[in-house]
């Protein structure tokens, strides 16, 4: 006769021995996946980890465009002549980097307070630009800045319509002055002020905040159907 004692343990044994035959080792199972993929895959995508790439290691994969020495110095030239008013005020600023020429257009001798619409000074200057970029490949990107002040009674609900649609003027007058290629447009308000220097009193800092980027990347732009 079976007590109960060695019938529980009949049947806790036959439960490891079942638990153990459905059990799977995920070592084992590795490698038949592993085995799966070879014969399956052979030529997989193998993920690694690696340094973002710097400007020289991004010139083997990206299509250059024109080198920015030479727009940075053209640029110069061109814009050190665009003056308005009896301080003779630059009303642009040419910065190079290393994988940009940036040309820093101030609203205040472009546009006038809270407007979107160019000045006639700052047209004949972009008419001029618009000539030099057509005959380039390079990328454009056009973002508009603001300073942080409330937008008080005027057209625009806040400022970053305001430095949206000064950069989309910008764009639009490049276009109707013959620059039929895609650019890149970006209104930014005031969300990069605090990245401007502390250096001068805060009427520079906050002058200097509303402008207009206009930006020549390194690299070449995407192919356009207008072009």
């Amino acid at each position: 006769m079976v007590s109960l004692a060695d019938l529980l343990a009949l049947m806790l044994t036959f439960f490891v021995l079942l638990f153990s035959m459905n059990a799977v080792q995920l070592s084992e199972w590795e490698s038949v996946l592993a085995s799966f993929r070879k014969q399956f895959n052979p030529n997989q995508a193998q993920i690694v980890e690696s340094d973002k790439p710097d400007a020289d290691q991004l010139r083997r994969y990206v299509p250059w465009g024109v080198g920015l020495d030479y727009l940075a110095a053209l640029l110069t030239h061109q814009w050190s002549g665009s003056q308005k008013g009896g301080d003779a005020q630059p009303m642009a600023h040419i910065t190079r980097s290393d994988d940009r020429v940036l040309i820093s257009l101030s609203s205040d001798l472009s546009f006038e307070l809270g407007s979107t619409r160019l000045n006639s000074a700052a047209q004949g200057a972009l008419s001029d630009l618009a000539q030099q970029l057509r005959r380039i490949d390079n990328r454009i990107v056009i973002s508009g800045h603001t300073d942080p002040s409330p937008m008080r009674g005027q057209i625009y609900a806040s400022n970053w319509e305001l430095s949206l649609r000064r950069a989309q003027s910008v764009a639009d007058f490049l276009t109707d002055k013959g620059y039929h290629y895609p650019m890149t447009i970006y209104g930014y308000g005031a969300g990069q002020f605090d990245e401007r220097s502390a250096d001068g009193n805060r009427s520079e800092k906050m002058a200097q905040a509303r402008r207009v980027e206009i930006e020549i990347l390194a690299w070449q732009r995407e192919p356009s159907d207008d072009g």
